[in-house]
């Protein structure tokens, strides 16, 4: 399969001293937050109101992130005087709805708080679009793509923080084609600081950094982004961190919806046997191997940008890869949450569609290990380049981060 990289960067090195002029650039990144908006009318309307899919809901996340909310407010000490299994800047995004009301009143604000954040990730990855694109077609392409993945991955993100993660991935990447290497190390360490899993991108950026300089600032940065929210935290109470936060992170055992599980699942779904626990805490080695232990629906969301970005790609490898992504997505709103409930039942169909899933995240992930693999030295040399080069870099985001979705997911929990 051929991987034109080398029309990828004529056409990048023709846009690179022809931006789009102020209004038109205005204006696509305007088309890109109304297509949000129609996206999520679209799911109101067609998947919640008929209740198809995920249903948004009170119980669970929402209610736990209240919860939290309110001890912060009261003065109660996170990791310490009440177990957190996130980072500490994730409390940030529980103390702006207002907890001084009702459940519901904290429920509707976190939904548009949510969808303001997917809003400004639609704007940021468009204006990444821009930047790597020359004229019009294929940054506008890539806003429409954003807005039906949004739709493809359902409700379920308005009752889960995990939109923030897709903002601070676009935000990097918008970083990297600029070449901002240090601004992007700072946001990708935030990033940790908000859900662990970004700090996966910043071997990309050292890569891409190249000179010795630029390395060390961007890894400072990050270091000092990932770091230095956590710091009040441990000085408050060191074993807090590590008992609450570290330990719920590392002690939670193999996730039956994980990649990992999918071998179980295809033997019980064969089988017709009943599943219950699959492996226990101690056996989550298995898992580091494989790549992930934990693999929530929402895990799927932090990539939406970039699966946007390579689906309008040149390569038809990029297309490939976003299309596996695509997929996946679909096949979750598929299993959440009806088929979920049905994974330890002797059904076989929900674990054929959860396998099914998780074969098109290790597909997609290999598509994009090759398109990598095929790019040329000088290539991924012209991505930190002053000029052109910006596909390469593209395509390197989109690998990695499609890597991250699975194996930081081992590091991440969350509940269903």
């Amino acid at each position: 399969m051929p991987f034109d990289e080398d029309a990828d960067r004529r056409e990048f090195d023709a846009a690179d001293g022809s931006a789009l002029p102020r209004r038109e650039f205005v204006l696509l990144l305007a088309a890109a937050v109304a297509l949000q908006a129609i996206a999520w009318l679209v799911i109101s309307q067609v998947f919640v109101a008929r209740e198809w899919g995920y249903v948004p809901t009170i119980v669970g996340d929402v209610s736990h992130y209240a919860d939290v909310g309110l001890r912060v407010i009261f003065g109660e000490w996170p990791y310490s005087q009440f177990p957190y299994e996130y980072p500490p800047l994730s409390i940030l995004l529980f103390l702006l709805p207002p907890l001084k009301s009702t459940l519901a009143a904290f429920h509707l604000w976190f939904g548009v708080q949510i969808i303001l954040i997917g809003m400004v990730a639609a704007a940021v990855t468009t204006a990444a679009a821009a930047r790597i694109w020359q004229g019009l077609e294929r940054p506008l392409a890539a806003a429409v793509a954003l807005a039906v993945a949004v739709v493809a991955a359902g409700a379920i993100a308005v009752d889960r923080f995990d939109g923030a993660v897709a903002l601070v991935l676009a935000l990097a990447v918008l970083c990297i084609v600029y070449r901002r290497w240090a601004l992007a190390g700072l946001i990708l360490g935030l990033g940790f600081s908000l859900k662990i899993m970004p700090i996966a991108v910043v071997p990309l950026v050292l890569v891409l950094a190249r000179t010795r300089r630029r390395v060390f600032w961007s890894l400072l940065a990050a270091v000092l982004a990932g770091v230095v929210p956590f710091m009040p935290f441990a000085l408050h109470d060191p074993s807090g961190i590590a008992s609450s936060f570290l330990g719920m992170q590392v002690g939670r055992g193999l996730q039956i919806e994980s990649v990992a599980a999918s071998p179980f699942l295809i033997v019980q779904a064969l089988h017709h046997a009943a599943a219950t626990v699959i492996v226990p805490p101690d056996g989550s080695y298995v898992a580091t191997i494989v790549g992930n232990k934990v693999l929530s629906p929402q895990y799927l969301l932090w990539v939406l940008p970039l699966v946007a970005l390579c689906l309008v790609g040149r390569s038809r490898l990029s297309k490939v890869a976003g299309a596996l992504m695509m997929l996946a997505l679909v096949l979750t709103l598929v299993e959440i949450p009806d088929l979920y409930m049905d994974l330890t039942s002797r059904y076989p169909e929900p674990q054929l569609v959860i396998a099914a899933r998780n074969a098109a995240l290790v597909a997609a992930f290999v598509v994009a290990v090759v398109a990598v693999w095929r790019l040329r030295g000088n290539d991924l040399e012209s991505a930190a380049a002053p000029t052109g080069g910006r596909s390469a870099t593209t395509t390197a985001c989109c690998t990695s981060s499609t890597r991250s979705s699975q194996a930081s997911a081992s590091r991440s929990a969350a509940r269903v």
